[in-house]
């Protein structure tokens, strides 16, 4: 369309890419902050070949927001024709969160966004949205919410108090597609959570409850109980 672009990341493989030509798009976070009431704003755009399955996207563990957004067409992730994988995303102030636009073809998993717009492929599953707009699958979750670490500052990653995506994910250690084990800090990912944050898991004891070293055997640290 006529109105101007704003991009964080624009991938165009729809322009002579070779055939089998795979682009990767992981552990970044990205933030839009400008009024921008008649831009198309996009932190992920991704364009391929329509006509060639062969020419694939990958985007992972990756956190997009808009901390200044006056956009009615704000996407954290447009996948544009072609073929298109999107796993353990968190994606955040998006009037058009994730979206998989024309003639693309969208496996969707693990992801948190504002919304899903489009139409995404059957193998999708594991996504939150904070809309009843999701991809499908069995074990998507719509009209939830998610508590981030703070998100009014947008430090978006997740709180070990979130009940909605902790553990909440589907294991993509040995996916067909795209098999990772890590999130966007380089955590080993143990109990897999929706988005690109692997929350750390809380420790909760009912013996000195604000220590923040070790209980050990010792003396001076004997416990009497009568």
């Amino acid at each position: 369309d006529a109105s101007p672009y704003l991009n964080n990341v624009h991938i165009d493989l729809s322009l002579g890419a070779v055939a089998g030509s795979e682009v990767v798009i992981s552990n970044n976070i990205m933030n839009i902050n400008k009024q921008a009431a008649n831009y198309n704003c996009y932190n992920i755009l991704a364009q391929n070949d329509a006509s060639n399955s062969n020419i694939k996207n990958y985007i992972i563990n990756n956190i997009t927001y808009f901390s200044n957004l006056n956009s009615s067409n704000g996407h954290g992730i447009r996948a544009h024709e072609g073929m298109h994988y999107i796993s353990n995303n968190t994606v955040h102030g998006a009037s058009m969160g994730i979206n998989c636009y024309a003639e693309g073809t969208c496996i969707a998993k693990n992801n948190i966004a504002q919304k899903f717009s489009g139409t995404y492929d059957a193998a999708s599953d594991y996504n939150l949205s904070f809309t009843t707009n999701l991809p499908g699958g069995t074990n998507d979750v719509g009209d939830s919410s998610v508590m981030f670490r703070n998100e009014a500052n947008f430090d978006l990653r997740l709180s070990p108090r979130d009940k909605n995506a902790r553990a909440k994910g589907g294991d993509l250690s040995a996916d067909v597609n795209f098999a990772f084990s890590q999130d966007i800090l380089g955590k080993t990912r143990v109990t897999w959570d929706r988005g690109a944050h692997q929350a750390p898991i809380g420790i909760y004891r009912s013996v000195g409850p604000t220590n923040t070293t070790s209980l050990q055997v010792g003396t001076g640290n004997d416990l009497t109980i009568s």
